[in-house]
């Protein structure tokens, strides 16, 4: 019979070669967590520079328009507090407040999924409407997979945690692109 070579750590008897691949991509979840966190504060930032910010030069806008700005300023407000909490917990790997974060900024992401709905837009902020709506979209599936990668861990089940966070990873970063997408449209306007 054929020893099995792999180290283990003795309090929990995990392979030492696992808990450091964890590590690591725990890591760079985080990391990714940062870089959307800085990426939504040049939006926020870009959005609330001044009070009088007009759009496109002085076109009219509808109140609703400005509303939605202000709306969009407040939503990623919220969403940059709690995926910093998410990137420390993360780091911390405390496993309660990772779902426990995850599932507040699930329920940010759920009321923003209605209330953009409730806004009577400008043709021209339609497009940046739609451009929230698949905003939303990524962060919600980051946060749901999330939430799996959780649950696995809840139950020992490393493995799947660990594809769970994959696929939650590669939405955080299409969340990141459509950020600086959106960003570019109102630098541009």
């Amino acid at each position: 019979m054929k020893e099995n070579n792999i180290k283990y750590e003795e309090k929990d008897m995990q392979p030492i070669e696992e808990k450091k691949s964890n590590k690591f991509l725990i890591g760079i979840i985080a990391l990714v967590i940062i870089v959307s966190i800085i990426v939504v504060g040049i939006v926020f930032i870009t959005i609330s520079i001044n009070d009088d910010f007009v759009p496109y030069g002085g076109y009219n806008t509808s109140n609703d328009d400005l509303d939605f700005l202000e709306w969009s300023t407040d939503f990623f407000d919220d969403s940059s507090y709690y995926s910093e909490k998410l990137a420390d917990s993360l780091n911390d790997e405390n496993w309660y407040m990772v779902e426990y974060y995850a599932e507040k900024k699930a329920d940010i992401i759920s009321d923003a999924e209605y209330e953009i709905t409730t806004f009577s837009l400008s043709n021209t902020y339609e497009e940046l409407r739609t451009m929230f709506i698949e905003l939303l979209s990524y962060d919600d599936s980051a946060t749901y997979y999330l939430l799996k990668a959780c649950d696995c861990v809840d139950d020992n089940d490393y493995t799947n945690a660990i594809d769970y966070l994959d696929l939650s990873t590669s939405y955080i970063k299409k969340a990141t692109t459509q950020t600086r997408e959106i960003t570019y449209w109102i630098d541009n306007k």
